[in-house]
């Protein structure tokens, strides 16, 4: 069923949200935040008494810290294994979109490298990879000027796969291919430069209003359906973010639209990840300073991280795939794997900067900011097994 985006969800302006928008803390030297990625407003700095970061019942977040200084050091061959290198022409790099447990993954394809400036990367098509091969997920034919992004928002969700298709010239289309079909069905679509989809759940697009839109068209009611709020979707439920001039609330919300908050500020907050138990955020401390804070959201208990980078890691079951704060496309380059539950973390050398990271039961996957030379590989899927 074909239905405009806008009939069932409201789509916010970016320039207006900028307006009442703070600066989000800065990523690592060569990571680039994306322009959509902050959704919180310019908020006070709290006076000493208050706590950086509470849970909804105003008790301080406390807990363990892990200190990625003290990984433990593992290397391929010794508990981590290659399992497949990701290999793309020349020039280009590829882009690991979402991973499962048993080694299934969503790709695509961009040209170039990941720092900002210049004119739009070139794409190749979303494809989708398993053990019996590649399948290049096709979209119904679409006469738009300029260059397509054929889905670097993209996920399995239920029943199939979802992604979003873009033009650099402004039109946009959500597309669903159920499982066993290569050819996706259009969902929603628009027409502005501003794309009303910014997170795709399990079982609905959602935009920043907390609007959703189910794979079949319909409209999904939400109670979060208000103004200036950022949604990440964990597991079946979705992860609010809400900001107001006092500071900001993350509630959870499940999937019969039903929410109860988990944390709040004073200051601003940045939900980083989220998957069925665990959330990661980063909580900003000053004007320049922030803290990462893992949250059990089940449990409510929290473990810190220190000299991590939060940017787009990798999360599942409890562990946390993502890069340190000092890495630069200069210096040594490493991932680290943190265990919150275990209260431990490994680090492990890669030859080139890391950007995009994923994490699905032992596999791990690692792109590069930067584009592959002449053997072709620009990142890999790595077995990082649990620990004893």
């Amino acid at each position: 069923m074909r239905r405009g985006m806008g009939t069932g969800i409201a789509v916010l302006a970016l320039s207006a949200l900028a307006a009442c928008t703070a600066e989000e803390p800065a990523a690592s030297p060569g990571v680039t935040t994306p322009p959509g990625g902050v959704a919180s407003p310019a908020v006070t700095t709290p006076a000493p008494e208050e706590p950086i970061l509470a849970w909804a019942d105003g008790t301080p977040v406390d807990g363990p810290t892990i200190d990625i200084d003290d990984a433990v050091d593992v290397r391929l061959g010794e508990g981590v294994m290659l399992v497949s290198e990701l290999r793309v022409a020349e020039g280009w790099r590829p882009a690991v979109v979402d991973l499962r447990p048993d080694g299934t993954y969503l790709a695509v394809d961009l040209e170039g490298d990941a720092s900002p400036g210049g004119g739009p990367d070139g794409y190749g098509p979303l494809r989708l990879v398993g053990a019996h091969g590649t399948t290049t997920l096709r979209s119904p034919g679409w006469e738009v000027s300029g260059m397509v992004d054929p889905g670097t928002l993209a996920r399995f969700v239920d029943g199939g796969v979802a992604w979003v298709e873009r033009s650099v010239e402004g039109p946009w289309r959500l597309l669903y291919a159920p499982d066993g079909e290569d050819e996706g069905r259009v969902v929603a679509e628009g027409d502005g430069v501003e794309i009303a989809v910014r997170a795709l759940g399990r079982s609905a697009a959602y935009d920043d209003r907390g609007g959703a839109l189910g794979w079949d068209g319909t409209r999904v009611p939400r109670s979060s359906d208000a103004p200036d709020v950022w949604v990440t979707p964990g597991g079946n439920d979705l992860l609010v973010n809400s900001c107001t001039d006092d500071g900001c609330e993350v509630s959870v919300e499940n999937p019969e639209g039903s929410s109860t908050p988990l944390v709040r500020a004073p200051g601003s907050v940045f939900v980083r990840a989220a998957d069925e138990q665990h959330v990661v955020v980063q909580v900003a401390v000053g004007e320049d300073d922030s803290q990462v804070w893992v949250l059990d959201r089940t449990a409510r208990t929290a473990v810190r991280l220190l000299g991590a980078d939060p940017y787009e890691p990798g999360l599942d079951d409890g562990r946390v795939l993502m890069t340190g704060e000092s890495m630069d496309a200069e210096g040594e380059h490493e991932l680290f794997l943190v265990d919150v539950v275990e209260q431990r973390s490994e680090r492990l050398p890669v030859d080139r900067l890391p950007l995009g990271l994923s994490l699905a039961g032992d596999l791990a996957a690692w792109t590069a900011s930067g584009p592959a030379g002449a053997d072709g590989v620009g990142g890999a899927i790595l077995s990082w097994p649990h620990g004893d």
